[in-house]
């Protein structure tokens, strides 16, 4: 089967290629017409799960699925009951839909997926689509976002399952009834599936405890992680990333802002991960839910999570959600050339929070790329050593363990002669120094 993904990398200029890569179709769209041309291809039957469906400056997806109910598919639509959804008043009346209860006992339906042709013989028809994307213009075309395409009869049969679990029944109608919603939810749903030769994952909340499938996750790192999500409330998880980062994996993290996490995420994440804790940089909000582990190591199972869940208790105890985990090298580099465009204009967290201290002494400098760092006393314990190039790209990055007595020694004499700057940080303070290579 093929793993298709499409990658909405919105509002970030450097993140604008678009490249075929072995059997996956990769796409940067700047509005939607994958989303569209996936619903016009639909034969037999079509379900939308989505908390929040729009008309304005995007592409009219509504006239797709009433094209597509208009040449016969059996088209089902499940809304959150508290958002305004102002597409489906643009669909056909006849086209069946149910809409989450409100009640103060349940969350919000906060899924964005779309299951098309789940049980047609042909196994090139089913698709599901998914991941953090509203169907707004604002998501699509602004936010921070990032949605999947994927081609497999088992996932998508998966995806109906639950959709079914929402609706009340396998059929065309949905029955009340017997409708199950937020807490309401049973785990009954497969999460093991081979798509493509690749290991992949799938997940529902509030049912299969998802939180601890992200921590879990977090706790696979054997290199670097790198985290692209709005917001981390859950504190459970901000104490994971830290203690990934204690045992020496590279751990970055970037989310919409500082004040869209609880305190304590916050305060551990500053703590731990200094300058390496960044807010969004760029127009919109960030409002993705990713998670990319061992990019870096082909040989150490790199991954990806992702999907719609938010890492807050909300979303665990109580919202109806869906996460992917996908096991594969070439999906989890995408992904991380999209985390470090957007790593480049992010906020470093830790700036004004950071004590600027006496520049290390480092010596040779100038040097043929051999300089050894004796560091301030006030740097002494972990710290995370970058090297930036002319232009501000990060061309190092280590994280050293030092003690009173020891320096660091750095070598640098397979880089090209030129100027680089050298920034350590570390027990909230941080020093910063020019590098000088000649050949």
């Amino acid at each position: 089967m093929v793993l298709s993904v499409t990658l909405l990398f919105n509002g970030c200029k450097s993140c604008s290629t678009k490249e075929p890569v072995d059997d996956m179709n990769i796409e940067v769209p700047k509005d939607n017409p994958a989303l569209v041309n996936d619903i016009n291809r639909a034969k037999q039957t079509l379900d939308i799960a989505i908390y929040n469906f729009g008309i304005d400056g995007i592409s009219n997806i509504a006239s797709a699925v009433n094209s597509a109910y208009s040449r016969g598919v059996i088209i089902r639509v499940i809304v959150d009951g508290s958002t305004a959804n102002q597409g489906i008043e643009s669909l056909n009346p006849a086209i069946r839909k149910i809409a989450s209860p409100t009640a103060v006992e349940f969350g919000i339906m906060h899924n964005k997926f779309m299951v098309i042709d789940a049980y047609s013989n042909d196994p090139n028809d089913p698709i599901v689509w998914t991941g953090s994307t509203n169907w707004t213009s604002g998501n699509i075309n602004t936010d921070g976002n990032n949605a999947l395409f994927i081609q497999d009869k088992s996932l998508a049969i998966a995806y109906t399952l639950e959709f079914n679990e929402m609706w009340g029944s396998a059929g065309p109608d949905p029955v009340p009834a017997n409708s199950r919603f937020g807490f309401n939810k049973i785990d009954d749903t497969p999460h093991e599936f081979v798509i493509g030769g690749r290991p992949v994952f799938c997940y529902f909340s509030p049912s299969d405890g998802v939180n601890q499938q992200i921590i879990e996750t977090i706790q696979t790192a054997n290199n670097d992680i790198e985290v692209n999500t709005m917001l981390i409330t859950r504190s459970d998880i901000g104490y994971a990333l830290s203690d990934e980062k204690s045992a020496g994996i590279d751990t970055k993290v970037i989310v919409n802002k500082k004040a869209d996490c609880s305190e304590t995420v916050a305060g551990t994440l500053i703590d731990a991960l200094g300058a390496n804790f960044k807010e969004f940089g760029e127009s919109g909000l960030l409002h993705s839910k990713v998670m990319i582990v061992d990019q870096s190591n082909a040989n150490s199972d790199p991954q990806v999570l992702a999907g719609s869940h938010n890492w807050s208790a909300s979303a665990n105890d109580k919202n109806d959600e869906n996460t992917l985990i996908i096991h594969d090298a070439t999906i989890a580099n995408l992904y991380y050339q999209e985390f470090m465009a957007r790593w480049a204009l992010g906020v470093p967290l830790a700036v004004g929070e950071i004590e600027e201290v006496k520049q290390a002494l480092v010596y040779p400098n100038p040097s043929s790329g051999r300089f050894t760092v004796s560091l301030n006393e006030t740097l002494q314990g972990s710290v995370n050593v970058n090297i930036f190039n002319h232009i501000g790209q990060l061309v190092y990055q280590s994280d050293e363990k030092v003690i009173p007595g020891k320096a660091i020694d750095l070598d640098l004499s397979n880089m090209d002669a030129g100027i680089y700057f050298l920034e350590l940080s570390g027990n909230n303070r941080r020093c910063s120094e020019k590098l000088v290579v000649i050949h």
